[in-house]
C-alpha cells in the first residue's frame, strides 16, 4: 500500500485495524492475520514499529485539532455555567477551570518568552564563539 511503502499489504491493514480496534486480536482478526503474528510484528519488526508509531501521532494530531476547535465553545459553556448556573458547586467548579486556563496560558507566554530569550542569547555566543574561543585559550 501507498501509505506504507515499507509494509505488505497485510501489515498495512493491521496498522489501520490497530488503530480502530479494541485489542491485538481484534485488530489482527479484521486485518486477516494471526494475532501472533501481530504481535511479532510490533515486538520486532522495526519497519513495523515505525508505521505504527507514525499512525498513533497522526491520530493523536487529529484529535488534540478537535479538541484546539473545540476550546473555544468549551470556556464559553464553562462562562456560562459560571455565570448562571444555580449550583455554587457547578459556579466554583466552572470558575476554577476557567483560571486553570488563564493561568496554563500564562506559563505558556512566559516559557515561549524565556525561550526566545534563550535562543537569542545562543545565537549571540554562537556569533561571539571565535573571539571567546581566543581569550579562552581553547578552554571550554
Amino acid at each position: 500500500m501507498r501509505e506504507y511503502p515499507d509494509l505488505s499489504a497485510n501489515q498495512a491493514r493491521a496498522i489501520a485495524a490497530l488503530l480502530v480496534k479494541r485489542t491485538i486480536r481484534e485488530a489482527a482478526a479484521d486485518a486477516k492475520c494471526d494475532e501472533s503474528t501481530v504481535r511479532r510484528w510490533l515486538r520486532h519488526d522495526p519497519a513495523f514499529q515505525q508505521a505504527w508509531r507514525q499512525a498513533r501521532t497522526m491520530l493523536m494530531d487529529e484529535a488534540i485539532g478537535l479538541a484546539q476547535k473545540a476550546a473555544s465553545e468549551a470556556i464559553v459553556v464553562l462562562r456560562d455555567c459560571m455565570l448562571n448556573s444555580d449550583l455554587d458547586t457547578a459556579r466554583i467548579a466552572a470558575a476554577r477551570v476557567v483560571l486553570e486556563v488563564g493561568l496554563k496560558a500564562l506559563e505558556r507566554d512566559e516559557l515561549r518568552g524565556q525561550i526566545a530569550h534563550i535562543v537569542r542569547e545562543l545565537n549571540e555566543l554562537r556569533r561571539q564563539q571565535p573571539q571567546f574561543a581566543a581569550t579562552t585559550n581553547g578552554h571550554a
